[in-house]
């Protein structure tokens, strides 16, 4: 009987912890991005909003200026989005890259 329990246990983890996420390019702004210098001394800031059951949120700022404003961004140079799915939870998040 306590191995039934410990599977039954492992699968309901395993069912949780699944998930998926991907990252998608800025497809809503076409940028030309032939004269960003991708070998310039860029830095990278994160920032997420999480979501309750996927839908009930956001919970955290995941703006453009608010990553800019974090890393003390004089230019931003490019962006590019995260988004992780999961059983309970979700997270967006917006990878900004500037000066």
């Amino acid at each position: 009987m306590g191995n039934v329990k410990a599977t039954l246990a492992a699968v309901t983890l395993g069912v949780f912890a699944a998930g998926c996420s991907i990252t998608q390019p800025n497809t809503a702004n076409v940028a030309d991005l032939d004269n960003v210098d991708f070998d310039a001394d860029l830095k990278k800031e994160t920032v997420c909003a999480n979501y309750l059951f996927n839908f009930i949120g956001p919970f955290g700022d995941h703006s453009v200026p608010m990553a800019a404003e974090q890393a003390g961004f004089s230019k931003v140079k490019y962006v590019d989005y995260e988004y992780r799915n999961y059983v309970l939870l979700g997270q967006s998040c917006a990878n900004v890259y500037g000066q």
